[in-house]
């Protein structure tokens, strides 16, 4: 499930404000000392000269590719960096519009196919990440938000998910109902702060479905993730998230895929920037290893690696060979006291190299695992919990410490935290209320699931020892 990259930051341009005329756009305000009015003009004019067939020309020729992409990225960074008051603002919107206005048949929302249009999608998805650039006032505000559905053609779901959200929906125009709905349902069910919480300067400004969009360009936008095209809503479009050793459950795939890329956006809010859910998530992992998996000080800054390899050598699980490390380290895990340590995390069949499933997977690529987490937490929270519990009555209570972690994240400080469900063949993704109980340092001591109580024993690091009943 692959992210899209942040956009790489650009220099500031200092510049006033004055009337000219833009080209073709009559009289408005801009620059003088052609600050970016000549990447206007070119832009135009490489438009102009392609009134039919834009994908072609760019596909044939990489040089005028390239200069096109080029310019709409000094364009968004100029938007995003110096326009930073409504009159900065004003003309470069104003030119924008008109620009989307003068090329509908590819700066609209509508499908192109890619093979006759290739480049062309991602072209107006550029065009629209740097509209949302350039509002009058808040950039917050549902008028502006619905302005800039309006002008690139959102209807329905879309729209409402950009004006209620500021998500623009990149596809093509081949978003299916079922996937709309999808995609709503999770924005309204997911609470705001934990996808972009303005304090953290960051929001998910695109979810991009890229099967749909054919060759791509380098687009720039504020954040973003890309999910895949599958149907939503439908009987057999499923993956099941949990390990073979407890009970499967049938989710939708298309929102398993929206779950696990929204919650690295909850993983940037939350883990990434709070330190007592990030500190909380290494202590876990370092009782999950165990005392042969050595970690700096605090375990929040990941393996010490140098450490581990001496300890491996020592114990004579490793003969001190670069080349070998690996081959030693898969070994380990699949041992019978690594095999057992690994129990202790909930997705301990995930893995990108065969062999490193589990605990090895997730301390070399830290920034899957609270999204892998929401694979299972979102196909179904209850049924994840019940799950968690028959690994702590196995004697892995790790997967509760996950579990918890997830409940915390989702009750934001609160005494109550949501648990979701998506089932398969629906559009919806449903949640629920579960009561918490705390202690004095915040730790969640107790959940109240059905009616049903649960109270946890822990240790000194606020990890479960012990659950009652």
């Amino acid at each position: 499930m692959k992210r899209l990259l942040p956009r790489a930051a650009l220099g500031i341009l200092s510049w006033y404000l004055v009337a000219l005329p833009l080209a073709g756009q009559g009289q408005t305000k801009a620059i003088p000392g052609d600050s970016y009015r000549p990447w206007l003009e070119r832009i135009d004019h490489i438009m102009a000269a392609h009134p039919a067939d834009l994908g072609p020309a760019l596909q044939a020729d990489e040089a005028l590719r390239n200069e096109l992409v080029g310019l709409h990225h000094k364009l968004y960074s100029f938007c995003r960096d110096s326009a930073r008051t409504p009159e900065a603002r004003q003309p470069l919107r104003q030119w924008l519009v008109a620009h989307i206005a003068k090329f509908p048949q590819y700066l609209r929302r509508q499908h192109l196919d890619p093979k006759q249009q290739p480049f062309v999608p991602s072209l107006a998805y550029q065009t629209w990440t740097t509209l949302m650039l350039l509002p009058e006032g808040d950039p917050d505000a549902l008028p502006y938000r619905g302005f800039v559905a309006d002008t690139i053609g959102f209807r329905g779901r879309l729209r409402d998910i950009l004006v209620e959200f500021g998500t623009l929906i990149i596809e093509n125009g081949s978003c299916t109902t079922n996937q709309q709905q999808t995609l709503y349902s999770y924005l309204s069910q997911i609470p705001k702060p934990l996808l972009g919480d303005r304090q953290v300067g960051r929001i998910t400004e695109v979810i991009t479905l890229g099967e749909y969009l054919g060759p791509g360009l380098d687009v720039r936008h504020e954040g973003g993730v890309n999910i895949f095209a599958n149907e939503s809503g439908r009987k057999g479009s499923s993956e099941n998230p949990f390990p073979k050793d407890f009970p499967g459950m049938e989710n939708d795939y298309f929102g398993l895929v929206l779950a696990h890329e929204l919650n690295h956006r909850v993983d940037a809010t939350r883990f990434a920037l709070l330190p007592k859910y990030n500190q909380k998530y290494w202590d876990h992992m370092q009782k999950a290893c165990g005392d042969d998996v050595k970690f700096r000080q605090p375990t929040a800054h990941g393996v010490d690696w140098d450490a581990t390899k001496k300890h491996f050598q020592a114990r004579g699980w490793w003969n001190g060979i670069a080349t070998d490390w690996d081959k030693a380290w898969i070994a380990y895990w699949h041992t019978e006291a690594g095999a057992a340590r690994n129990r202790n995390v909930c997705r301990n069949h995930v893995t990108y190299m065969r062999g490193k499933e589990g605990i090895p997977f997730f301390l070399e690529t830290r920034q899957e695992s609270i999204a892998s987490l929401a694979n299972q937490y979102f196909t179904d929270s209850r049924h994840m919990f019940e799950y968690a519990l028959d690994r702590c009555r196995r004697g892995a209570p790790g997967c509760l410490d996950e579990w918890l972690l997830m409940a915390d994240v989702y009750a934001m400080d609160g005494d109550c935290t949501l648990l979701y469900k998506h089932a398969n063949g629906d559009v919806n993704l449903t949640r629920r209320p579960a009561p918490l109980r705390r202690n004095a340092q915040g730790q969640i001591t107790a959940v109240t699931i059905d009616g049903h109580t649960y109270e946890f024993d822990l240790d000194k690091q606020g990890l479960v020892d012990r659950i009652r009943p």
